[in-house]
């Protein structure tokens, strides 16, 4: 049996593993309560991930520059942190970007929505089922539509309109959920294995 975290995931794998015949399961991962953390001092972008090439940061990097162009008080911070200092930039960013090439269950994003920040997420994603109506989706090959997503979500009106979509967004999934939902999968699947074994 194996467990994947969104249909996305699993759909990628069942059609490049051929999975169609062993038991599947979906549990998401931790979604908190969003909540209002600390306003951001600055209009600081972020996005804070590996350096793989399917994260596209050289294609942020450029749409990014050509929105700064035009708003020079935005900034963009990219790279990896130890968590602690992550959680504290995210907590006091002023919005996250995650541009990837294809992203399954992205926690940056989960975790913007827990803090309350407004994003830009692709919009080749795994997510889009859950938090459907809230952030900014952009097609992660067009660098113009990136710099234009930039520069909306720099306008105060557009920023605060985002904002308060996070924040009434309701759904949480906390880890005695996720706990729960990873026994249950074992006795479905221990059930239907007895099942087999005694046919």
């Amino acid at each position: 049996a194996l467990v994947f975290s969104t249909d996305f995931q699993r759909n990628v794998f069942v059609s490049a593993y051929r999975l169609q015949h062993i038991p599947l399961y979906i549990i998401e991962n931790y979604y908190a309560k969003s909540e209002l953390t600390a306003p951001a001092p600055q209009k600081n972008f972020i996005c804070f991930t590996r350096p793989l090439v399917w994260k596209n940061i050289d294609t942020l990097t450029r749409a990014f520059q050509t929105a700064k162009n035009k708003l020079s008080h935005i900034s963009l911070e990219t790279g990896m942190l130890p968590r602690e200092e992550y959680l504290e930039k995210l907590k006091h960013c002023y919005a996250v970007i995650l541009p990837s090439l294809g992203d399954i269950s992205p926690n940056m994003i989960l975790e913007a929505i827990h803090y309350g920040k407004p994003f830009i997420l692709t919009r080749e994603n795994g997510l889009e089922k859950r938090i459907q109506g809230i952030g900014m989706r952009v097609d992660p090959m067009d660098e113009h539509a990136i710099t234009q997503a930039v520069l909306a979500l720099a306008d105060p009106n557009i920023y605060k309109k985002e904002q308060e979509k996070i924040l009434a967004f309701s759904f949480t999934h906390s880890y005695a959920d996720i706990a729960r939902e990873f026994v249950d999968a074992f006795q479905e699947f221990k059930l239907r294995e007895d099942t087999t074994l005694s046919v």
